[in-house]
């Protein structure tokens, strides 16, 4: 089997991990993020007609809470099945990427809702609020948790990537690819040439133009099931 090293953070690692071993994947892992919720208390809604969740952390950092009684607008099928999972019972799936789910709300039927609130990331990849305030659109932003960094890698990690004896790394977020390359050992780099860096999307590979891998493969979708195809293609 390819040995590969996954970078998200523990709980989803270990899931994706099972998934790929049917694949021809041996996966290491080192979480480079750490989910951290800042909600402290339950939102206000004020008069929002919709929430817009684009990644399913949010979902999960409202679970706590309770969801509101009002439709959930998600980026993809994960975040869809995380609102669903956290109490929304009317919950509209997006394109897969946040672009997709901008159109989605501005062709919806009836011109779409005009008061939203959109549950975020402390880091945020693009600017939803922005784009939907230009379209006329009322929009709050809430920030419901951050990626912090998860700390440097486990020794055994430490060991396999300095031996040579990882093929790939495995980039599920912008976040996350920043991250592995201001803290990954400077040791490791002598092997990122016999090594292929596997992205989530163009953003996620960005930051890792400089380190030096041997090939940078991006996944046709920015969702768990063309990322797993991407890395069966290469196992």
């Amino acid at each position: 089997m390819r040995r590969i090293l996954l970078t998200r953070p523990r709980a989803q690692s270990e899931a994706f991990a099972a998934e790929i071993a049917a694949d021809g994947w041996e996966a290491m892992i080192w979480p480079v993020i750490e989910i951290v919720t800042t909600l402290r208390a339950a939102p206000d809604w004020g008069d929002a007609e919709a929430v817009i969740l684009t990644s399913a952390r949010a979902a999960e950092a409202l679970a706590s809470f309770g969801a509101p009684p009002l439709p959930a607008w998600c980026v993809g099928r994960a975040t869809a099945e995380a609102a669903r999972a956290a109490g929304f019972a009317d919950v509209i799936v997006g394109g897969g990427d946040a672009d997709a789910l901008l159109s989605a709300l501005l062709s919806a039927r009836g011109a779409g809702p005009r008061r939203l609130v959109h549950v975020r990331g402390r880091e945020a990849a693009g600017d939803m609020a922005g784009a939907l305030c230009a379209a006329g659109r009322a929009v709050r932003e809430i920030v419901a948790y951050a990626a912090e960094p998860g700390g440097p890698p486990p020794e055994e990690v430490d060991a396999a990537m300095r031996d040579g004896g990882i093929d790939g790394a495995a980039l599920f977020s912008p976040r996350s690819a920043t991250l592995f390359a201001e803290s990954a050992p400077e040791a490791w780099r002598a092997n990122y040439p016999a090594m292929t860096a596997f992205a989530i999307s163009a953003a996620a590979a960005a930051p890792l133009s400089g380190l030096g891998f041997g090939a940078t493969s991006v996944s046709e979708r920015p969702d768990a099931a063309a990322f797993r195809a991407m890395l069966r293609a290469a196992a």
